[in-house]
């Protein structure tokens, strides 16, 4: 568990939390709230109690994972890739606030410069294109400044990975097993779509002879932060 970077709780004599949906769902709920992610981390033995539930910001540090290879003739491991970048999708979260907390009926406006996230990206969409990047409401009700800004900056943060690439992992060649919510380098794409991504998700199929991963990587831009990555992956 991590503690967010606010400590203010709703005032119970303006309104008293309620849970509607089961714990995890709840918990995963919350977590958004603060741009944090909420999951379950098996344990390394099947059958014991090892496994270790985490609450908190997305792990968006080193160190990655084996790296990824793209285009590399026998030293392929990451194949079919398309890469994508939804250039609309970052966006700067504001909006008006009702402050009931001071009993003045005052109206707060909350605001965000941008991501607070650490760079994956040498060349982040925010930033390359910030005369462009829109600006959306927040929604929600808020009746705390604190929070709904909390909040505002959450669903920018969210918004912000907006380059997506999308292949699948040849497990025999890997040589390993590749994990989500982690960091895993790629190399031989280019410039552009070299260096740290985020895993945001990977599915398995397993067949007689053979075992492929289907993986969705994620980061804010273009660019890799790094002039060397490491030798890739195999096993």
């Amino acid at each position: 568990m991590v503690d967010p970077k606010t400590d203010a709780q709703p005032s119970p004599h303006e309104w008293v939390p309620t849970q509607q949906r089961s714990d995890l769902d709840h918990l995963v709920e919350l977590a958004r709230c603060y741009g944090f992610e909420a999951y379950v981390v098996p344990g390394p033995v099947t059958g014991t109690t090892t496994s270790t539930f985490y609450w908190g910001p997305p792990v968006r540090s080193r160190p990655p994972q084996p790296v990824l290879s793209v285009d590399l003739g026998p030293e392929t491991t990451f194949s079919g890739v398309t890469f994508r970048t939804h250039a609309l999708e970052p966006a700067l979260f504001s909006g008006d606030v009702l402050d009931l907390d001071s009993r003045t009926g005052k109206v707060i406006h909350v605001d965000v410069a941008g991501s607070s996230r650490p760079p994956l990206s040498a060349r982040p969409l925010m930033q390359a294109y910030s005369a462009d990047v829109r600006r959306r409401l927040l929604r929600g009700g808020w009746c705390q400044p604190v929070l709904a800004g909390v909040r505002a900056q959450a669903e920018t943060d969210r918004s912000s990975d907006a380059v997506r690439a999308e292949g699948a992992v040849d497990g025999a060649r890997y040589g390993h097993v590749l994990r989500p919510r982690a960091l895993v380098d790629v190399r031989g794409a280019g410039w552009s779509h070299d260096g740290s991504w985020y895993v945001k998700q990977v599915g398995h199929s397993l067949r007689r002879g053979s075992y492929q991963q289907q993986v969705t990587l994620t980061r804010e831009g273009h660019g890799a932060t790094t002039l060397r990555l490491p030798p890739g992956g195999g096993g």
